[in-house]
Formats: C-alpha cells, sequence, structure tokens
C-alpha cells in the first residue's frame, strides 16, 4: 500500500479543531498508508503520554506527536503576535529537524487546513529539483503583505509582476527534506526574521525570500485559499473566489474561520466532520464563548446562548438575517428549522426550510422557540410582541431580545 507522510504544527487552541481535519484526511485517503505528524510546544498537553487523536488510528492511519522546546529551536528570536497566525506555525520551519530523519518527503499542512480529497498524487508530484512545492499567493491589491507597505517583499524581488507571480502561500507545502536539510532553510528563515521584525507573514514571508526561485509551484486544488464569502452571496476582501473543480485541499486563511464563521461559503466542508465527531461538542462550546468576546466580527450572527441545543425552531424573517441564522444552523447541525415565517411570504432557495405567512403560523405551531431575524433591535422587539399578542405564543419562547 502506497505510503505518505503529514505534518500539522499546532497549539492548543487548535486540539479540537485539528482532531476534525484529521478526521477528514483519515476519511478521504482510505486506500493508502498515512503517518501523521503533531508538532506542538512541550506544555501544551499535561500529560506527555497522551495522544489525543489516538481514536482516529487504524492499521493505515498513525498520529505521533511531538512535543518540542521553541527555545532550542528559536535561536534568539522572538515572536511577535501578528494578527490571526499562530506561533505555532512558525514550527514548521523546524519541520526537518523535529521529524524522524529518514524521512525524506513530507506534506506539511497549517491547522486550518481540511483535507477534502485524495493526497497521494501531490505526495508523489515531481518537484523538478525543487526544494517545495507551493500554490501561488492570491495576488490582488488589496492583500497587505503583497505591496502595500513592503516595496517588492523588502527589495528581494525586482518588480510587483515577479512578486505577485512567485509568492506562494506557505499553508500547504509539499517539502523534500533532504533538499530542506542541505539547503538549511529553516535556519535561514530564523536568522531573517531575528533581523526583519517588520515582517507581516512572519516565516511566511521569510520562506518567500530564502526559497526564491526554487518553488514548484502547484495547482491551486492543493490550496484552496477561502474567501470570506457570505451565504447572500457578498464578497470580502483577501482571498480567491474563482470555483475550482476537483479542490482536495481548502484552507481557511485569513482571520475568519468556519469553526466560528459557520455562515460563509466553504465552511460546510469543515461542518461536515465535526458534527460526527468526538469535538463536536467542544467546538459548539467554543463558539458560544466567542459571543461574548469577539460579536462584533459577525455579519449576522445566530443567538446561540438563547437556543436550546437539538431542538427544532422556527425562523421569524426570511430575509438576509434569516438567511444567514439558517444557513449556520444548516452547516453546524446545531437546530432544526421547521420553516420560516415572513408576512410576504418571500421566495427563497429550494434548499431551504419552507416559508409560511403570520397567519398560518398559528395552525402548525407546537411550542418550539421562534427566533426573530430581523437586524433592527426595535422592529425586532415589536414583531416579538405581535407574535406574542396575536398568536397567543408565550414570550419566553420568542428570542428576540440579543445582539446582532
Amino acid at each position: 500500500m502506497d505510503k505518505v507522510n503529514v505534518a500539522y504544527t499546532i497549539d492548543e487552541e487548535y486540539i479540537s479543531i485539528l482532531g476534525v481535519v484529521l478526521l477528514s484526511l483519515r476519511d478521504n485517503n482510505e486506500d493508502v498508508d498515512i503517518d501523521v505528524y503533531v508538532v506542538m510546544p512541550i506544555d501544551t498537553i499535561n500529560d506527555e503520554n497522551n495522544n489525543p487523536y489516538s481514536n482516529l488510528e487504524t492499521d493505515h492511519f498513525k498520529v505521533y506527536i511531538i512535543r518540542i522546546d521553541e527555545k532550542k529551536y528559536f535561536s534568539g528570536y522572538k515572536y511577535k503576535k501578528i494578527a490571526h497566525i499562530s506561533k505555532a506555525t512558525i514550527f514548521r520551519l523546524f519541520i526537518d529537524k523535529v521529524i524522524p530523519h529518514n524521512i525524506n518527503r513530507i506534506i506539511y499542512m497549517d491547522a486550518d487546513t481540511l483535507n477534502v480529497g485524495e493526497i497521494s498524487s501531490l505526495y508523489h508530484y515531481n518537484m523538478c529539483e525543487k526544494v517545495v512545492g507551493a500554490v501561488v499567493e492570491v495576488a490582488e491589491e488589496d492583500i497587505v503583505f503583497i505591496d502595500s507597505n513592503q516595496r517588492y517583499l523588502y527589495g528581494y524581488y525586482e518588480s510587483k509582476d515577479e512578486l505577485l507571480s512567485k509568492y506562494f502561500n506557505a499553508g500547504v507545502l509539499l517539502i523534500d527534506l533532504q533538499k530542506y536539510r542541505a539547503n538549511e532553510i529553516g535556519d535561514k528563515c530564523i536568522e531573517l526574521l531575528k533581523n526583519h521584525a517588520e515582517f507581516v507573514c512572519a516565516d511566511q514571508d521569510a520562506l518567500n525570500i530564502v526559497l526564491k526561485d526554487n518553488v514548484c509551484y502547484l495547482n491551486p486544488r492543493w490550496n484552496r485559499i477561502w474567501r470570506r464569502e457570505l451565504a447572500d452571496g457578498s464578497i470580502g476582501t483577501g482571498c480567491l473566489s474563482e470555483t475550482l473543480d476537483d479542490i482536495r485541499i481548502v484552507h481557511y486563511c485569513t482571520g475568519w474561520k468556519p469553526w466560528r464563521d459557520p455562515e460563509y461559503k466553504l465552511s460546510d466542508y469543515f461542518w461536515k466532520k465535526a458534527y460526527n465527531s468526538p469535538w463536536y461538542p467542544e467546538l459548539i462550546k467554543r463558539m458560544k464563548a466567542r459571543l461574548e468576546e469577539d460579536s462584533d466580527t459577525w455579519q449576522y450572527r445566530f443567538p446561540w446562548e438563547k437556543v436550546n441545543a437539538g431542538k427544532s425552531i422556527v425562523i421569524y424573517g426570511a430575509g438576509k438575517v434569516g438567511h444567514a441564522f439558517y444557513t449556520q444552523m444548516m452547516r453546524t447541525k446545531y437546530c432544526e428549522v421547521l420553516y420560516f415565517v415572513d408576512r410576504e411570504k418571500t421566495s427563497i432557495e429550494e434548499n431551504k426550510a419552507r416559508v409560511i405567512g403570520l397567519s398560518e403560523l398559528a395552525d402548525v405551531y407546537v411550542g418550539e422557540q421562534i427566533v426573530v431575524a430581523i437586524g433592527d433591535a426595535t422592529i425586532r422587539k415589536k414583531a416579538a410582541e405581535e407574535l406574542s399578542s396575536t398568536i397567543n405564543i408565550n414570550q419566553n419562547l420568542i428570542i428576540y431580545n440579543y445582539k446582532i
């Protein structure tokens, strides 16, 4: 049977998330032997003998935990927190030093990627003597590290066109470890980072400088960078939005993640696996906790803290807010939406719940919680009062007093 080596680097925050990631990797590659190496700080898990992913292992899928003392490898480099980028990401620079030295090729993937297809053909891809294989970063004017603050990435590229055509995203790397070790890529990157605190994307910038002209560029299917695409089709900034056939790896880059922002497109890949995993309760719990921390980042966030998990609900309002709420429920399977209630019975996509008028609600209502999906708080309150008075619904079952 074919053999594939894969590596991830994580910290404590990503333990449950990586569980879902590994489940998807295993289930999409049942015809190959896969050895997974998970690199984490030495103090991430109290019990050094504990493997949080042992329940995923089979005869053909093995997970090895590697705990490292970061001080040993950082060599005087002091990590500075950069937006959503975890310090654990820097650990990929040391992959060649911490995994068994008899391994000569490995696929490195960020912990915010999700494998949705086979990866054996990537593992055996002909890199034409290059050190790494990678996908070109999205070339958009609004990506800060492309050209906004750096003049052609700190002077290492001769022109903007060269930079846009060669700068790669380091979230998925096919690495020739023999060449990586021989060229001391990790050590050179650390030296760059020590002398360039201005690097916006830290080790990704360093890798693009050290590996310039030593990269085999891969089809974007191997690193399908998601974009902040809402269910209603509106598009944010920062990542690729074109539809690609035969996606193999989805990369949930940027500060928006499916475990925090389930309404965005491509998040359904993650939640389909998460729902049947042992980590589902923990992920839901974390998403609820996030509401108190940074709810302002949500476009239209469902009032998770006020609705009972696993129950059937009714959504009052079939507009943009209602659609966003439905998408969050559909993807996370937190609740079943029986139907929408809307004054005008607006049309709705085929795969959505049935829309009924307000007058019809009394005939079908059997005591479910009703979530009023209206953006304006004053109008939400009036709608709740109307529901309570005209259909004689218990006010406690109407969810309207929440921050959207």
